[in-house]
């Protein structure tokens, strides 16, 4: 073979492994070498290779150069990704001064699992020569690398949203450029989805409180994925407040929905493709640290390992029925949830203290308590017990459980009234604290007391009072008699009575007897 016949063959298969990195690169394929028909490297010299990690679709990139040089024009709006480990390895034997060793490098692959690198057919040892993390302006860099070829591997993807890591690819150190020179110096940069950030809504009733019915609704989007969906998960961790509402017990499943593509309507998603049962599964995970009791709802995936009931760009909102077993002492109930697409898991890192959500409702749902004390209108202000109570809005209309019944409070026998854990409304997380303003109406009185004539305005105040401090009461609340009968004057009263008239009349009778001897005497 002629010397011009060699360099025109490198030719070619430099032109193919350059359009190979321009993928690498960009669309993260799995190949990056150079090679310009003449075997004259330093062999002696050592080399570095850069990694710039970028999001992906932050900015525009096609009209970028992508010949391993550094580009210095970095389009606007490029989004750097810190963070992100980076794993090189060298493959071990391959002697890039002889000819043959370059035969194949455009279809090598490499198998982390084994350690071992195939190259035209032949294995070669994977050894690992250095791992560095992506700094804030998105750059890993390895130096000090002697001539060889390198399998680069994203292999922690840290905090960042990336639902997909960047396919490992192979660089040369040299690497050849166009005008047949060598660059000891090589510069890639692979690009990252991330995650679309999740959204979580809950949907209640008027009114609600201990036991009542809450659903969550928990919004993804699908990202875009060179080698599609292969894991879909949403894992709420579930407030201690709350539990999981199955409406079949034995039946996990019936306690949530999927819908792809639905519309929001008045804060309710309806419509889109409701999933069916087989399409997903719902798992029971393990307490927190925290006592949070965590659901996972998992998209099934086929044989194939795609999961194929959602596409790129598909909205999908998971909708959790729950139960609210108690409410918090500061009176809000905290949500979220955490995405899982591909290799994007926040959650798995630390099942048994995940830390935050990085999806959360916006706006909690707040709780809140009322009491006083039942008291009779004598000066020692006596508790009543028994006197029933209801909960009415400021319109008069009584305020009703998610059951559909009046919400009461009866005085207990300290002539205590608690309203507990009553639903004042949504609000941001943290903010401050809800007051809500309600009417109480007495239905029952205490046996002989009066019905009061009106209802009384009073204010909640959101989290949980103590009932036996009385700075946490509202204003007593008295009851008089009911009014009692006039009863006729007889019996020992009316002989009382006879009895003083005919005593008068002998002291009247003596009176005169005496002042008729009187006038008798005198005259004598």
């Amino acid at each position: 073979m002629t010397r011009n016949m060699v360099r025109c063959i490198h030719a070619i298969l430099a032109f193919l492994i350059a359009c190979a990195l321009g993928v690498a690169t960009f669309a993260v394929a799995p190949f990056a070498m150079g090679a310009d028909g003449n075997i004259d490297f330093d062999t002696s010299r050592t080399g570095s290779i850069t990694v710039h990690k970028y999001e992906e679709d932050s900015a525009t990139w096609a009209n970028q150069k992508n010949d391993g040089t550094e580009i210095t024009n970095i389009p606007e709006g490029a989004n750097p990704l810190s963070g992100v480990q980076f794993t090189v390895y060298q493959v071990d034997g391959l002697d890039l001064s002889k000819q043959e060793s370059w035969t194949g490098l455009d279809s090598a692959t490499g198998d982390l699992t084994t350690g071992k690198a195939t190259i035209d057919g032949t294995e070669y040892t994977l050894t690992q020569k250095d791992q560095q993390t992506t700094d804030s302006n998105g750059t890993a860099a390895f130096t000090n690398l002697p001539v060889g070829l390198y399998y680069v591997v994203e292999s922690n993807i840290g905090n960042n949203e990336i639902t997909e890591k960047a396919q490992p690819f192979f660089v040369t150190i040299p690497f050849a450029q166009a005008n047949n020179t060598w660059n000891y110096d090589v510069h890639a940069y692979p690009k990252n989805v991330l995650n679309t950030p999740g959204e979580e809504d809950c949907r209640y009733q008027q009114h609600h409180k201990v036991d009542d019915i809450i659903t969550w609704d928990l919004k993804q989007e699908v990202p875009t994925s060179e080698n599609g969906v292969t894991k879909f998960d949403a894992v709420d961790p579930l407030d201690p407040a709350l539990a999981l509402a199955p409406t079949t017990a034995s039946d996990l499943k019936t306690a949530v929905q999927v819908l792809v593509n639905p519309t929001k309507t008045d804060g309710v998603y309806t419509g889109g493709t409701a999933l069916d049962a087989s399409a997903f599964t719902v798992e029971q995970l393990a307490a927190t640290t925290d006592g949070k009791t965590p659901i996972r709802v998992s998209l099934v995936a086929g044989s194939d390992g795609k999961i194929t009931s959602v596409a790129a760009s598909d909205v999908v909102v998971i909708k959790i029925r729950t139960k609210i077993v108690s409410a918090p002492d500061g009176g809000e109930i905290t949500n979220g949830f955490f995405p899982i697409v591909n290799e994007y898991d926040p959650f798995s890192e630390n099942p048994t203290n995940p830390g935050n959500p990085p999806a959360e409702t916006e706006d909690t749902p707040k709780f809140g308590d009322y009491a006083f004390k039942k008291v009779d209108d004598t000066t020692d202000a006596s508790a009543l017990a028994g006197a029933v109570f209801e909960l009415q809005d400021t319109d008069g209309n009584p305020v009703l459980d998610g059951e559909g019944n009046t919400i009461t409070a009866t005085s207990d026998a300290n002539g205590i009234v608690h309203f507990a854990d009553i639903f004042l409304g949504k609000s941001a997380k943290g903010d401050t604290a809800l007051t809500k303003q309600f009417q109480i109406k007495k239905t029952t009185a205490p046996a002989g007391f009066k019905l009061l004539e009106n209802a009384v305005t009073v204010t909640f105040k959101q989290a949980k009072i103590d009932i036996t401090d009385t700075a946490n009461m509202g204003a007593n609340i008295v009851n008089s008699k009911s009014n009692m009968p006039n009863l006729p004057l007889t019996g020992a009263a009316g002989k009382v009575l006879m009895m003083l008239v005919g005593v008068a009349i002998l002291a009247l009778a003596i009176a005169l007897l005496m002042v008729q001897r009187a006038r008798q005497s005198s005259k004598g």
